[in-house]
């Protein structure tokens, strides 16, 4: 693994990796010259914290797989004055790092709004490094792990997520109608505004998916196995 400054907050994403993947590992990141080469063909430094995940990270396919995940350096764009860091899809919105904030270590994080060819920036995450671990829940459950569901569900239903599981307090996060719970090896997060609320959940393993499926007595409206991943 790359050296890291002690500012960088690394130990609790290595952590919070570990209860859902394998650990970090050498070899899971960017060389350096494939960084540099990128922040050449940009003309700017990246931001330090988004650089390190490059280098310590970059490659983990289970944990970038969606596109919601930061993309390759190699394909990195400014464009409407900021640093576009994921290409977006249907379930979530392009992101970026205003020009701004290049000069900060741990900047934030913009989300595009609205339609058409112009990038329309609205706040999404205090930082860089709290963007990056509510993104790893959202990826868990939509593609990053290979157990998973979705179905619609009422207030109701929601105390005994609470009841069952902790919930993630997503520090820095400008997330509004997204709620996440968290234990080793599963992953729930609700969407919406009531009553219109969805349940994504995903397991590490089948058992932990049952598990999810068993205490919530939930009928799945998306697949539930690694088939679907």
């Amino acid at each position: 693994m790359p050296a890291l400054t002690d500012q960088a907050p690394w130990d609790d994403y290595a952590a919070r990796v570990a209860e859902l993947y394998p650990p970090l590992a050498p070899g899971d990141g960017y060389d350096e010259g494939e960084v540099v080469a990128a922040e050449a063909r940009l003309g700017l430094r990246l931001p330090r914290v988004l650089r390190e995940f490059y280098l310590l990270a970059g490659r983990r396919d289970d944990v970038t797989r969606h596109l919601t995940q930061p993309i390759p350096p190699g394909f990195l764009t400014v464009a409407d004055h900021a640093l576009v860091i994921t290409d977006g899809d249907v379930d979530f919105p392009v992101s970026g790092i205003l020009q701004g904030e290049f000069g900060h270590d741990d900047p934030s994080v913009v989300r595009a709004e609205g339609e058409g060819l112009a990038l329309d920036w609205t706040e999404d995450h205090e930082r860089f490094s709290t963007w990056l671990a509510s993104m790893l829940y959202w990826v868990a459950v939509r593609g990053g792990l290979p157990f998973r569901g979705a179905a619609p569900v009422d207030e109701t239903e929601i105390p005994a997520v609470h009841a069952r599981w902790p919930k993630v307090d997503l520090l820095g996060s400008l997330w509004e109608h997204r709620i996440v719970f968290h234990r080793a090896g599963q992953v729930i997060c609700i969407e919406g505004r009531a009553p219109d609320l969805t349940l994504h959940a995903a397991g590490r393993t089948r058992e932990d998916f049952e598990e999810i499926t068993r205490v919530l007595q939930l009928d799945w409206t998306s697949p539930a196995d690694e088939d679907a991943a």
